[in-house]
């Protein structure tokens, strides 16, 4: 009876539908609005979700705007009228988009919707949002456990929502394994501070952080860690200050969680029953604190993974691992543990040749753990993930998705191995194709040029990207064939652009080894631009900063001619090379392109924010051009404009896509984001 679509009622929780194709935006969306007590269906597109709604009631639907089949304007479009021609009540609908520019808000109004949030979304915003959609106000359960703890709480439990979910069965049994191991942390400090034994007392206090960081009790772990950080050089007297406010703190928490922590029978819910959206059987967890492994365990288990193995030191996983190796999907490492630490646990899966993906875990400094992390790539390990503890629940149901994809990639780049034998061949038969990445103004929005991205148009495998078959030309002279392709399409497809009014710049890159070897190369260039009436200033130059500074000497004849002839040059990949302050100024570079390992978690490590300021000061000092690549989220954008960068090139902006759709893409951005005031 469609007449009674659409009506809510009076409801303590209400009835959600999700149209969204991302499956991680999916989990993410998931798990928010069930701490919040909402009950959620999810679709993958716009069809779907019409199909769903004519069917059955719901309260509220989010939706992506770009989705495959049906994206969200046409989705509400049909919406609207299927609820007219039947006469029923508007379904209140909430636009999700990562790209959240000016504009986009009224153009989903516009069309027929309540309101609009950007994606990645924060639960607080998203717990308002809902109330100002639906109209009335009501308790949001759950959301409490993303803000920050106040330092004087004793313990904050909604903590344990974030890293287990809402059975409160489940937190009741964390908090007693607490209790339990409290006297035992109690007694090995004491032990430690009067026998005076500083490395146990840092191993213990380390432990103890860990613990108390699981059940929210922020004073706890920051006591500890003031113990952690003292204990190798402090004076005693300042140690023994440290231990009476630990004895006083735990008094405290004990207190809180005895009288407090009450969880009658009616108040346990049961666990929800979850859809598997990963392929990951079977996980190694290695750390020596025994109630971070129960609740990674009860996390995992709860995620549908069905064998957790548990190792409490290094050398207990390596015989686990003697026994299950070629079952284990994932192993989760803590880096700080007695007599194996993590790090020499990975020295031990470099020699077993383990290539399955590994995640790190610590409690310490994000820079030591994402130093492990890139010391572990080095030694050619599949490090998939560095996670600061206590993990959260959300962490580690994406770490099991990104695991999926790694595997994944794994098989195809061992079931698409090729040959430079191969490679010729693809040149023959024209199968190398230019993919182009647009870079927009980041005050103005507007498109002003393009990097030139080779494909390989593979008869059987499809689309082949570059990471699969550029290794393999630069160890021969196919490098300089493909150079040479790369060149000849993009300034072809430049001069198409300009023909049809399209004024931009293209960005190619050029390989360190053929700047050395090619000397010709500002000839070639020159005759291209004649045979496509193209001018040199429209053509960047992309050197990987790596590749160049090598070998200085060799490349630098070929760059200063280029420059002279009027090629703007770009130094690529900034920050991942070794150059310095007096080789920057003896290049004539134009442009500085900051690398994507820093775009990505500026906005969320220090060290990472430091680079990318740094980056823009220098280049600015410089006279050149900032390039960041690799923007993927709105805060991403922000973050960059407030630093001066000038450009921005990312999946935010587009994806890469062939040159004839260029023209269509950028109809659609400006309507949405290209402000004409500039």
């Amino acid at each position: 009876d469609v007449s009674s679509l659409h009506l809510p009622g009076e409801k303590i929780s209400y009835s959600v539908l999700l149209a969204e194709d991302n499956i991680v935006n999916q989990l993410v969306f998931e798990e928010q609005l069930s701490l919040m007590g909402h009950k959620i269906e999810i679709v993958n597109n716009g069809a779907e979700a019409l199909s769903a709604i004519k069917t059955k009631p719901y309260d509220l639907l989010f939706t992506d705007i770009h989705m495959p089949e049906m994206g969200g304007y046409e989705l509400v479009k049909e919406l609207r009228y299927f609820e007219e021609k039947n006469g029923l009540k508007p379904l209140p609908v909430v636009a999700v988009s990562a790209n959240a520019m000016e504009g986009e808000k009224n153009r989903c109004l516009e069309a027929g919707m309540n309101d609009y949030i950007s994606k990645p979304v924060d639960i607080d915003i998203l717990a308002k949002l809902i109330v100002n959609v639906m109209g009335r106000e009501r308790h949001v359960e759950g959301i409490q456990n993303h803000k920050e703890i106040s330092s004087e709480q004793v313990a904050d439990l909604s903590v344990l929502e974030t890293l287990v979910g809402k059975d409160t069965k489940l937190h009741k049994k964390i908090v007693e394994d607490f209790l339990q191991q409290l006297p035992g942390y109690l007694y090995d400090i004491d032990s430690c501070v009067n026998n005076k034994n500083r490395e146990s007392l840092k191993e213990i206090a380390h432990k103890f952080k860990s613990s108390a960081k699981v059940i929210g009790a922020k004073q706890l772990a920051d006591i500890n860690a003031s113990l952690e950080t003292l204990a190798l050089d402090a004076e005693w007297h300042e140690l023994h200050s440290f231990h009476k406010k630990l004895i006083e703190n735990c008094r405290l928490v004990k207190e809180f969680l005895n009288s407090d922590f009450i969880t009658p029978e009616s108040e346990v819910s049961k666990p929800k029953a979850k859809r598997k959206t990963h392929s990951v059987d079977s996980v190694l967890l290695v750390d020596d604190d025994t109630l971070v492994l129960t609740v990674l365990d009860s996390v995992l288990t709860d995620l549908k993974v069905q064998h957790v193995y548990k190792a409490a030191s290094g050398k207990k996983a390596l015989e686990i691992l003697d026994e299950k190796e070629d079952n284990i999907d994932l192993i989760l490492c803590d880096l700080k543990m007695p007599e194996m630490d993590g790090i020499e646990f990975l020295r031990h899966l470099v020699t077993r040749k383990f290539n399955g993906p590994i995640a790190l875990l610590s409690g310490e400094d994000k820079r030591i753990l994402n130093t492990a992390k890139e010391l572990a790539i080095v030694h050619d390990l599949n490090v998939i993930s560095a996670l600061e503890k206590p993990v959260s629940r959300i962490s580690l149901a994406k770490l099991l998705l990104d695991c999926n994809s790694s595997r994944n990639e794994i098989r195809s780049y061992t079931r698409n191995t090729f040959t430079t034998d191969d490679v010729y061949l693809g040149f023959k038969r024209d199968e190398f194709c230019v993919y182009f990445q647009p870079k927009v103004d980041i005050k103005t929005c507007k498109l002003v040029g393009v990097e030139a991205l080779v494909r390989w148009l593979h008869p059987q495998y499809k689309l082949i990207k570059p990471d699969q078959f550029i290794p393999l030309t630069e160890e021969s002279d196919a490098i300089n064939e493909l150079t040479d392709i790369v060149l000849r399409k993009s300034l072809q497809q430049l001069a198409k652009w300009k023909k049809a009014g399209l004024d931009i710049k293209v960005s190619i890159n050029i390989a360190a080894d053929t700047l050395k070897h090619k000397i010709d190369l500002p000839e070639i260039l020159e005759k291209y631009l004649q045979k496509f009436d193209l001018d040199p200033k429209s053509v960047v130059l992309e050197i990987t900063e790596s590749g160049v500074m090598r070998d200085m000497s060799k490349s630098l004849d070929t760059l200063v001619r280029l420059r002279l002839k009027g090629f703007v040059l770009s130094i690529d990949d900034f920050g991942t090379g070794y150059s310095t302050l007096k080789q920057l100024q003896e290049i004539p570079f134009g442009e500085l392109k900051i690398d994507r390992v820093f775009v990505d978690s500026a906005t969320k490590d220090s060290a990472s924010y430091a680079i990318v300021e740094a980056s823009i000061l220098l280049g600015k000092k410089l006279n050149m051009s900032i390039v960041a690549e690799g923007v993927e989220t709105k805060e991403d954008w922000d973050l960059l404009e407030k630093l001066g960068c000038n450009l921005i090139q990312g999946y935010y902006v587009a994806k890469p896509m062939p040159g004839e759709k260029i023209i269509p893409w950028l109809k659609t951005w400006e309507t949405k984001n290209v402000d004409y005031s500039y």
